[in-house]
């Protein structure tokens, strides 16, 4: 993905190699964002910075997602948008 820099090979990363890359302190909003997702009511949004793997550039990423429920209202998935909102300086 473009927007995390992540290289060819490897084009995806853990949740733990994703983490780390979140500025500390926005983690402790992203893990409680995350965590309430099997609560939370549709739509959620957050907002936080990270580094790009590519070049180390800070990136401000907007994220929303909603959550999908099976029909006993259980979390079974989400579908989400990151978008990076950095202003250029």
């Amino acid at each position: 993905m473009a927007l995390h820099g992540l290289p060819e090979p490897r084009r995806r990363e853990t949740y733990e190699q994703w983490y780390e890359r979140v500025f500390p302190c926005d983690r402790g909003r992203v893990v409680a964002y995350a965590e309430g997702l099997d609560d939370a009511d549709p739509p959620l949004a957050i907002e936080y910075r990270m580094t790009r793997i590519s070049d180390g550039a800070v990136r401000r990423i907007a994220e929303r997602r909603e959550v999908r429920r099976d029909s006993a209202g259980r979390a079974i998935g989400c579908i989400g948008l990151q978008r990076d909102v950095t202003v250029a300086r």
